[in-house]
């Protein structure tokens, strides 16, 4: 196995993983840089099912609207369009928040649509110090109308699955979850002692199932403080020039991801793997070699 920084001078960062790798080793490795993206394996869809079901104990429950791709279940579609999309942690605002995330790569754009990476820890530590208390002292509360399912019977019956801090009914009749989810914005990661700015505020309400993102008591998030957050957030990321097969492996409590705008007549064929725990335990590795 050959490792190399994403990032030239970044060698704490995410890195390109080439060469045999062994599941303990990847999850070593996955557990320090919380982003791995896995070039020259030459993964075909079939593979790339096998390949993430050696780090998940389950899949996460994927959007309705979103096609499932080669014939497999866990596959699916990519947002559509070939719009600039900013960063967020993927599903964070919903009751099922994965925790891990990938991405395959069949065909990529021939110009833009790099993928954009920015680490939470990172953004974090380099926020004020007022902002940082303000995010970990008050939850974020999110508003969301999710396309579900429609029953025969109909009519409002409570979110059936019971969760610290969700909340809602699910509409049987139209077929809509509508929910309030509360999750801060800050939060514990594999890394001891680290915490990670990881969520989807700087999508907000530009996201169609989310109505209304707030504090947990009502409260507006002011607006300079989300000033603060997009600029740091922008000196932090980087981007992933993508390569046919290429697999993106990515913490999503800890990465925030986005992609650049492309050509609308350019081919991108990226599609996700969303699992929502994975099959090793939080600080598999990285507790065992710092305690």
């Amino acid at each position: 196995m050959r490792t190399t920084p994403l990032v030239p001078d970044e060698p704490d960062g995410p890195l390109i993983v080439e060469g045999s790798a062994e599941r303990d080793e990847v999850i070593a490795l996955f557990e320090r840089h919380g982003v791995l993206l896995f070039r020259g394996f030459d993964l075909d869809p079939r593979a790339v099912v096998a390949f993430t079901s050696r780090f998940a104990e389950q899949f996460a429950p994927d959007a309705i609207w979103r096609e499932r791709r080669f014939g497999e279940h866990t596959i699916h579609t990519v947002n559509s369009g070939s719009y600039g999309i900013a960063l967020h942690s993927e599903a964070s605002f919903g009751a099922a928040w994965p925790e891990i995330i990938f991405f395959y790569c069949s065909v990529p754009p021939l110009r833009g649509g790099a993928t954009t990476l920015c680490d939470g820890v990172t953004l974090f530590q380099r926020l004020s110090r007022p902002t940082q208390r303000l995010f970990t002292a008050r939850p974020l509360k999110y508003d969301i109308a999710l396309q579900g399912h429609k029953t025969a019977v109909g009519g409002d019956i409570d979110w059936p699955v019971v969760a610290p801090g969700v909340s809602g009914v699910w509409d049987r009749t139209n077929g809509i979850y509508r929910l309030t989810v509360i999750r801060y914005a800050v939060h514990e990661i594999r890394l001891r002692s680290k915490y990670s700015f990881c969520n989807y505020v700087l999508i907000g309400t530009k996201h169609d199932e989310i109505k209304s993102i707030t504090f947990a008591d009502g409260a507006t998030i002011p607006d300079d403080a989300l000033a603060e957050v997009r600029t740091v957030a922008e000196q932090a990321t980087i981007e992933v020039a993508w390569q046919p097969r290429d697999v993106l492996m990515i913490d999503n409590r800890r990465f925030m991801h986005g992609r650049h705008a492309f050509e609308a007549d350019d081919v991108r064929d990226i599609s996700i793997v969303q699992v929502l725990r994975a099959s090793f335990a939080f600080g598999a590795t990285t507790r065992k070699a710092l305690g």
